[in-house]
């Protein structure tokens, strides 16, 4: 048998008379319970860690061990669970040990157990049990007892500790102070990860980070890549804690806000901290996931905010019309067909939405559906998410245009993602208790449509298309009464 030049260089650097095991640990075999790869990898490397830091043993390199099965044509090493196999990598690597390690659910706990076996005796040296809990710091706990009884007795090459001759014999690990462990990964490949904690601690990588002997604390991870929107995350590290913390980024979402006069301030706040103030109109690229506040001021004039959810991939629209304090009223009302016809033809999208209403329900004219639509296409391409969400019914209902579900469903997300509560609720109606529909039932109810309350509320009472949990059921319920909705109080 050819000895590694590793294990030669050791065996010379190495006084006789103090020579340890070398050992050659595999990986670790999970029984009736599930273990990815990760977390496996993981823990094998912190039983090498353990087991050399007791000073009992030394450890084969990984990848020598890696090296090894190639040659006998294993694909993974974590397959080389049977005592056979072992032997057989064990001796070609020169090893004077094989270490394997179980764990084993059974019930809420987890058992660890660990057989050190001695190649030349072939047979099992020593072997270990300890149960705890099945969280991953559980796990480490376990295998740091059963490792620290296995290293007891010396380091020689004896099964166990001998006789006590001219007084006790001691042996133990170094004393260390605590260590954690942090593993990021982000998707694409192509991320950027920065990570900051605890006394002005910094580190940056690409989209696999990982690092070892951290302090105990809260940990703020940023990761960012071209043409993604950022995310951030929060983690929270104990003593000797290991976590794994994975993050898919999104496309970036985009937020614009048009209106008149021109010019108007502009003052948008939201995720991630995000802060900016421009002029009017603005439009705001790369915009990440969440809820935007967007206020516009100007002097003599009425102040308009409004909130607003921007989704990856989709554009958020906000219009905007401003009022003069205490002058005449820039907009018609539905049923005034002439001044509204005015208005919309001189640009102003609200006028040409209350102008589609009126044709649509008969308001100071004629009813003409397709009129009405017709109006409601040109308001909603001028950007009123009123006019989009009112075409939308035409199409969900085919009033004077073709009935087209599929059109309607995109033009109700196109006049939610713009703030349009009643564009929110429509859709939830549309996905009839489907995916989906929670959350735009939600955004129509925090807007404060009370329909879309109740409906919700059903949603999570008799578990249709989310959860079932009557503790928000009652919540929703409550909240749709108090606004005076009849149904909803006799649900209580």
């Amino acid at each position: 048998m050819t000895v590694p030049a590793w294990a030669l260089m050791l065996a010379l650097s190495t006084p006789a008379e103090a020579k340890k095991p070398i050992v050659a640990v595999f990986d670790i075999e999970a029984r009736r319970m599930r273990m990815g790869g990760q977390l496996r990898d993981a823990l094998r490397d912190y039983v090498e860690t353990r087991l050399t830091a007791s000073g009992a043993y030394e450890v084969v390199p990984s990848d020598q061990l890696k090296k090894a099965l190639s040659k006998q044509k294993t694909r993974s090493y974590k397959q080389c669970y049977k005592q056979s196999c072992q032997i057989s990598i064990g001796q070609e690597l020169a090893a004077d040990r094989t270490l394997s390690t179980r764990v084993t659910r059974i019930g809420k706990d987890c058992v660890v157990s660990m057989k050190l076996y001695h190649l030349k005796r072939m047979t099992t040296e020593k072997g270990d049990t300890k149960k705890g809990a099945c969280s991953e710091s559980g796990i480490m706990s376990s295998i740091d007892k059963v490792v620290r009884r296995l290293a007891s007795g010396g380091t020689g090459n004896s099964g166990g500790p001998g006789p006590s001759i001219g007084g006790p014999r001691v042996s133990g690990g170094d004393i260390t102070k605590p260590s954690a462990r942090l593993i990021v990964r982000v998707r694409p490949a192509s991320a950027r990860i920065k990570v900051t904690g605890p006394g002005g601690y910094a580190s940056t990588g690409g989209a696999t980070w990982e690092q070892q002997g951290l302090t105990s604390g809260t940990y703020q991870v940023t990761a960012g890549a071209a043409g993604w929107a950022v995310a951030r995350r929060t983690v929270t590290l104990a003593p000797d804690d290991l976590k794994t913390l994975t993050i898919n980024l999104e496309r970036p979402g985009t937020l614009v806000v048009t209106g008149k006069p021109a010019g108007a301030r502009v003052e948008i706040s939201g995720s991630g901290n995000f802060s900016v103030v421009k002029g009017l109109p603005v439009t705001v690229s790369g915009a990440s996931r969440g809820s935007y506040t967007v206020k516009v001021t100007r002097d003599g004039y009425l102040d308009h905010q409004r909130q607003v959810s921007v989704l990856p991939g989709a554009t958020a629209r906000v219009q905007v019309a401003l009022v003069p304090r205490g002058g005449q009223r820039k907009h018609c009302k539905a049923g005034e067909v002439a001044r509204c016809a005015r208005l919309c033809a001189r640009g102003d999208m609200f006028s040409c939405n209350e102008l589609g209403y009126s044709y649509q329900h008969g308001k100071g004219v004629a009813r003409n559906y397709r009129r009405g639509v017709k109006i409601y296409r040109k308001a909603c391409a001028g950007g009123n998410m009123a006019a989009c969400s009112n075409l939308a019914y035409c199409y969900e209902h085919g009033k004077g245009v073709v009935r087209n579900r599929g059109r309607a469903v995109k033009l109700y997300h196109r006049a939610c993602n713009g703030d349009n509560r009643i564009a929110c609720y429509n859709l939830g109606s549309c996905y009839e208790f489907g995916r989906g529909a929670a959350r735009d039932y939600r955004r129509s109810c925090d807007g404060g449509t009370l329909t879309a309350c109740y409906n919700m509320a059903l949603m999570f009472k008799y578990g249709r298309g989310v959860a079932k949990d009557r503790g928000k059921a009652l919540l929703l319920f409550r909240k749709a009464c108090a606004g005076g909705h009849k149904d909803s109080c006799r649900q209580r």
